[in-house]
């Protein structure tokens, strides 16, 4: 499995250009990685990016593993859609509050993507400690990590 030296992204064997940042893959632009190397060695760091504001450890301590920045990447991912959800659900409650029935609607449609997001981190916890680098359903093509990297 051959990963982006820029980004991080997993890259397929015959692509010229990384399909996340965009980078020209060379021979010494990408790595690969042995399982029993990387992955064996990050698997709890990886977890770890599934849990809230866990995500920033592995995406800030382990800037030199392939795998653990994937699983940062899609836990900042969802750890952003958390967050962008609670802002919003507080922003229609307190608009709607005098309103029973819009807020009980409230209410349900947050619990529900509340239940959603708690779904997807089960779904990466499972694939970090697996040791696969597959992307979450819905959010994992999200590149919220590009919008604050630095641009070269």
């Amino acid at each position: 499995m051959a990963f982006c030296k820029k980004c991080g992204a997993q890259i397929g064997e015959d692509e010229k250009f990384c399909p996340n940042c965009g980078q020209a893959v060379a021979p010494e632009a990408a790595q690969v990685v042995e399982p029993s190397s990387d992955v064996q060695e990050n698997k709890g760091v990886s977890v770890l990016s599934y849990l809230g504001p866990l995500v920033f450890i592995p995406l800030f301590a382990k800037k030199d593993s392939p795998y653990a920045q994937f699983h940062a990447k899609q836990g900042l991912n969802l750890f952003a859609c958390g967050v962008i959800v609670a802002i919003v659900f507080a922003i229609l409650s307190a608009i709607f509050k005098k309103v029973l029935a819009l807020s009980i609607i409230l209410s349900i449609l947050q619990w529900g993507c509340n239940v959603f997001i708690t779904v997807l981190a089960i779904i990466g916890i499972v694939h970090a400690a697996k040791g696969e680098t597959v992307k979450l359903p819905l959010i994992g093509d999200l590149n919220v990590y590009g919008w604050f990297a630095k641009k070269n």
